[in-house]
């Protein structure tokens, strides 16, 4: 129960602080499958690389538990495997899609 409330409390801070607006799981998709096609802006780049690696740093060590050695293209990557396989997710917030897809490739182990 306490993880589930550090999980809402982080979700809820990432929602706010990781960029102004909100951004929607279908527009995350839309940007991840252009950031993978190389159809891109370097300012659209540095805000898929931002967004994720910003809802990654906010459930690290407790939540997701990613290889030492990932980058930020193989988190995009597990992120858009994620979209991809649960077009469900595009409805809610990027931010609260992102957490999922991390949870989901590299959950921390119970200690």
């Amino acid at each position: 129960m306490k993880k589930l409330c550090v999980l809402f409390i982080v979700l809820v801070f990432i929602s706010i602080n990781v960029r102004p607006g909100i951004l929607s799981g279908s527009a995350l998709f839309r940007a991840l499958e252009k950031d993978v096609r190389g159809d891109t802006t370097d300012e659209d780049l540095v805000n898929n690389q931002s967004y994720v690696l910003s809802a990654y740093h906010s459930v690290e060590g407790v939540f997701a538990c990613a290889p030492v050695n990932t980058n930020e293209i193989e988190m995009k990557q597990v992120v858009l495997g994620y979209m991809q396989r649960h077009p469900e997710q595009w409805s809610k917030s990027a931010d609260v899609t992102i957490v999922n897809a991390l949870i989901d490739a590299w959950p921390c182990k119970s200690k």
